[in-house]
């Protein structure tokens, strides 16, 4: 995993996702995918889903196959859960607005890259 058990729980308590925005602040819309993979805050907490690396992939390649991707920025945000796997091998789509940006980066870089910035920058 490429997450901790303290990220986990904190993406779980914070109700933290991923969205594509025009800005670096961009929660002008309310399209995310949730990074709690479908799974809800408990005690216990539930384990980190064995696909979760899969799913963070999925989702940062789907987002760079939008025209137009390589000018658009990769937002952390919070406000998003979900169970909707609307699209094959990404996280649940999220239709709530985000409440927060925690943190940003451009779009323009690889998948490697920007799945070990999104590890890097959800706290623990």
């Amino acid at each position: 995993m490429r997450i901790s058990a303290k990220q986990w729980q904190y993406i779980l308590m914070n109700m933290v996702g991923l969205r594509s925005g025009a800005t670096a602040d961009d929660i002008n819309s309310a399209a995310s995918y949730a990074m709690d993979a479908g799974k809800t805050a408990g005690i216990p907490f539930p384990p980190i889903p064995e696909n979760w690396d899969d799913l963070l992939d999925g989702t940062i390649t789907h987002m760079k196959e939008f025209e137009g991707a390589d000018s658009r920025y990769l937002l952390i945000i919070t406000k998003s859960s979900g169970d909707s796997f609307e699209y094959q091998d990404c996280f649940p789509k999220c239709s709530v607005k985000p409440t927060n940006v925690l943190a940003s980066t451009r779009l323009n870089a690889d998948v490697g890259e920007l799945t070990e910035w999104v590890v890097a920058n959800i706290p623990e």
